[in-house]
């Protein structure tokens, strides 16, 4: 059971300590009998002079098992790298009943600080809802175990054998998960913030709604089968409805966090050689920085940033390019129309094959018109002049002038996305 500073939960778990068998933890200001283990956590809690408890943690509490074999700790709590057994681990476990019931309030079950380093506990069931943190797992074997809504918070699972362990709703803030196995997991709803993933085996595994923001991935194993969001939860746009209700300042840091994952995915993906993956989270992480201009105000940058999400998805879209290209041809055409016309120039010889009159067809002189104005948009576009076409006065000759220099930007641009495409 739990006891921290809320008086209500102290006389509950006090009771429990008299009422039941198994597991206990008393208030850290009292002293536990010799025979039990009495590890506390937070380790640095301390008692104040007026009988209050100051600590880093959200909750601090002893362990109330029976010390094991010549050691002044629990089998839990033994600093001792010799196997432990699976049935004494199990032994002094709170009653499943009580876990269940514990998990309507807070943690299952305290087992903060457990040492079990090189174990094989794939035989307790399951974990779920329990506390581990700083606990010492490293090399644990728990494949196709059950850890949900567990808290490893500065937990050590380097080199832990977790293959098909479901984690959804777990905390792994801060927790070492270097070369970790954790292919085929489930880590739906898992936070992962300020964790080290290092040579971390996630091979088919299920990254949905997790929280990376602040985490190191070093030399991270993915595959086409390990299963990520298209929009990460910090994303405002991840949750609409909830998008309105963000005080600004946590609008802030939810878009600071958003950019930060998305970077992160992108550089796994880019490691990964994931092309697909990299461009989706380049594209998310430059529409959350298009939002924090917004957010703060900064207008001209805003500006920017839109036109060149609508104009070539920031450097990503080749066909937005061509998109682009063809509507300012068609609306120079359309003005070159409106503001005065073109006039042709030349008359040369037609050098054609004659079709047969079946074909012959005569165009209106508004379409035709339109035509020749679409005609002298490319040509002007692209920068060829034909010189059998010029504009008729100064309106048709500055919109030229704008049109071939957008011609001549929009052009560099595809060039320059074609190339970056290929590069990778």
């Amino acid at each position: 059971m739990i006891q921290d500073a809320n008086p209500a939960l102290i006389s509950h778990a006090t009771s429990n300590i008299n009422n039941h068998v198994g597991p206990r933890y008393y208030h850290p200001m009292s002293k536990p009998p010799e025979d039990k283990c009495g590890y506390q956590f937070p380790p640095d809690f301390e008692v104040t002079g007026e009988g209050c408890g100051t600590s880093k943690g959200p909750h601090y509490s002893s362990c109330y098992r029976t010390t094991w074999n010549d050691y002044d700790r629990c089998v839990w709590h033994a600093k001792t790298d010799e196997p432990k057994p699976i049935d004494e681990l199990k032994n002094v476990r709170e009653r499943s009943s009580c876990r269940e019931l514990n998990s309507q309030n807070g943690p299952a079950e305290l087992l903060d600080g457990a040492h079990l380093p090189s174990a094989s506990i794939d035989g307790l069931s399951d974990l779920d809802g329990c506390y581990l943190r700083r606990a010492n797992l490293r090399d644990v074997h728990f494949s196709e175990g059950s850890c949900k809504r567990a808290v490893f918070a500065d937990a050590n699972l380097a080199d832990g054998w977790f293959r098909g362990t479901n984690f959804s709703g777990a905390s792994l803030s801060q927790s070492s998960l270097k070369e970790t196995t954790l292919k085929g997991a489930n880590l739906t709803g898992c936070k992962l913030e300020d964790a080290h993933l290092e040579r971390t085996n996630l091979l088919d595994t299920t990254l949905v709604d997790i929280r990376l923001y602040g985490a190191t991935l070093t030399e991270v194993k993915i595959n086409e089968e390990t299963e990520f969001d298209d929009k990460c939860v910090y994303d405002p746009k991840y949750d609409i409805k909830s998008d309105a209700d963000i005080p600004e300042m946590e609008m802030t840091n939810q878009l600071i966090k958003a950019a930060g994952q998305y970077r992160l995915l992108e550089q796994l993906a880019r490691a990964s050689a994931f092309p697909d993956m990299e461009r989706n989270n380049f594209i998310r992480r430059k529409d959350i920085h298009r939002r924090q201009h917004r957010e703060d105000g900064r207008w001209r940058r805003w500006i920017q940033a839109s036109i060149s999400r609508w104009v070539l998805l920031y450097g990503e879209s080749p066909w937005r390019i061509i998109g682009s290209s063809w509507a300012i041809i068609v609306i120079f055409g359309i003005l070159y129309s409106i503001v005065g016309g073109i006039t042709v120039t030349t008359k040369p010889a037609t050098h054609a094959f004659d079709l047969p009159q079946l074909v012959s067809f005569s165009v209106p002189v508004p379409i035709e018109t339109l035509l020749i104005n679409l005609y002298f948009s490319i040509v002007t576009f692209t920068t060829l002049g034909y010189g059998d076409i010029q504009p008729s006065n100064g309106a048709t000759q500055a919109l030229a002038g704008v049109e071939s220099l957008l011609g001549a930007v929009l052009i560099a641009l595809l060039v320059f996305v074609l190339g970056r495409r290929a590069a990778r």
